[in-house]
């Protein structure tokens, strides 16, 4: 238990650690992710036009459209504009709080725990580091393919940026499995 424990902490840190160096140090998602053109003016519309924070879509959708409704929804989603997910916060956040880096890190080390807690009850000890690091390749791999590829597909991510978040899950779950495999012998 107390390898599984230990684990967690430092494949959590270096979980965390590769995605500060991913996001902060190296080209990939600044590459990615676009300036907002005209933010000025779009800032004053969505402030004056949206007060809560939310998830929102555009055209906009609901499950209680009547049949004319929802036609000239899919009639709107073909002809665009198309904004299929836009987090919105009218009041702002505070940017690189300690607090996300905080919560960001707990995460990171929760996942590593349910990671090295599965692999620790299911192959006993006849894994091989290299078996182990591939493990967490596989299980980086598995995260791609349920959030962005999935995003890529259903909510029409630009390949680039889904790509460039499965780089960061398999680069950090290939240096979990490393980390999991030395200490869990």
């Amino acid at each position: 238990m107390k390898d599984i424990l230990l684990t967690g902490l430092l494949g959590g840190l270096s979980l965390f650690v590769w995605g500060m160096i991913s996001w902060m140090a190296l080209p990939f998602h600044t590459q990615t992710l676009r300036p907002m053109p005209n933010e000025e003016a779009i800032s004053a519309l969505l402030s004056e036009s949206i007060t809560e924070s939310g998830a929102y879509m555009l055209p906009g959708y609901s499950g209680d459209m009547t049949e004319e409704a929802e036609t000239a929804w899919f009639e709107k989603h073909r002809n665009g504009p198309l904004v299929p997910l836009m987090i919105f916060h009218p009041d702002g956040r505070e940017p690189m709080s300690p607090m996300v880096f905080m919560w960001g890190l707990l995460v990171d080390i929760l996942a590593v725990l349910f990671f090295a807690t599965s692999i620790s009850r299911g192959a006993g000890n006849q894994r091989s580091v290299k078996q182990t690091m591939l493990m967490g390749a596989a299980f980086g791999v598995i995260i791609c393919l349920v959030a962005p590829v999935t995003y890529m597909i259903w909510a029409y991510w630009p390949a680039g940026y889904a790509l460039t978040l499965g780089l960061d899950y398999l680069v950090g779950w290939t240096a979990v499995g490393a980390i999991a495999g030395k200490m869990l012998k």
